[in-house]
């Protein structure tokens, strides 16, 4: 028995988690039989139209047509505007972690999000950062990824727990200067500092070695030197104006803030 059957095809939008795409039956006339779902999406009628001389892109020219030259498209690329993005960015990645004693009070999620704006932040870096003067000045430590990084002892949380961290900055000098220096107030009451002075030495276009002398130590009218010579690796990969985003040979990830 014959069957009238119309379909339509309805493409579906795509999503987050992958094309998904809808398909409908506007309509069925089987003898009474409905189907409800359908393991495969049926395939649309092609229908014939007329398409008038003007659609096909032509334009009458007294009694002929000829086709036209004008070209259009039919979808655009918005032209990214890189450095506002970063701004923009920047903006984000400081206001989560501004009072957050250098990452150590923020939540998963935020500590998702900072990583996040940093891994996109690296992708707009600019191609040599270490060849750049925006490297040197003073700069303030306002995240690390684990706080014992550019702490040590100082940042565990024993360490946090008797002394309470008022600064941590980091000043880089042409040509190869480098003094890290972190404050503290030794169970509140005593001001105390330690300071590493080292020498920075290239390694390639965004990886740097950093050689510290033995620390020195200061509370109140003592001051010593303990320990020995340590050195880090780290990459710059983001610098501008306002900060300077590094990571560590272990993958630790850093954000200074010029001060």
């Amino acid at each position: 028995m014959d069957l009238a059957v119309r379909n339509t095809f309805i493409a579906g939008d795509t999503r987050c988690a992958g094309e998904e795409r809808s398909w409908a039956l506007s309509s069925l006339a089987s003898n009474g039989v409905s189907y409800s779902s359908w393991a495969a999406p049926p395939k649309p009628l092609m229908v014939a139209r007329r398409v008038s001389m003007s659609q096909r892109g032509f334009h009458r020219q007294g009694s002929k047509w000829s086709k036209s030259m004008a070209v259009t498209s039919s979808t655009s690329t918005p032209e990214i505007e890189t450095e506002g993005n970063a701004k923009e960015l920047v903006d984000e990645l400081l206001l989560l972690v501004d009072r957050s004693d250098r990452g150590v009070l923020l939540n998963e999620q935020d500590r998702c999000k900072v990583e996040q704006i940093i891994e996109r932040l690296e992708q707009q870096c600019i191609p040599e950062p270490l060849k750049s003067p925006l490297l040197f000045g003073e700069w303030d430590v306002v995240y690390s990824s684990n706080p014992t990084s550019t702490g040590g002892y100082y940042r565990s949380a024993l360490g946090r727990a008797l002394l309470n961290t008022k600064q941590m900055m980091q000043i880089v000098n042409e040509p190869d200067s480098v003094s890290n220096k972190v404050s503290f107030a030794a169970l509140g009451i005593f001001d105390g500092e330690v300071s590493l002075q080292g020498k920075l030495e290239v390694l390639d276009k965004n990886w740097i070695k950093i050689k510290f002398e033995s620390p020195e130590l200061k509370i109140g009218s003592f001051d010593f030197q303990y320990g020995g010579q340590s050195s880090v690796k780290i990459a710059i990969i983001y610098l501008d104006e306002r900060v300077r985003l590094g990571r560590g040979s272990r993958g630790s990830l850093f954000v200074f803030r010029r001060r």
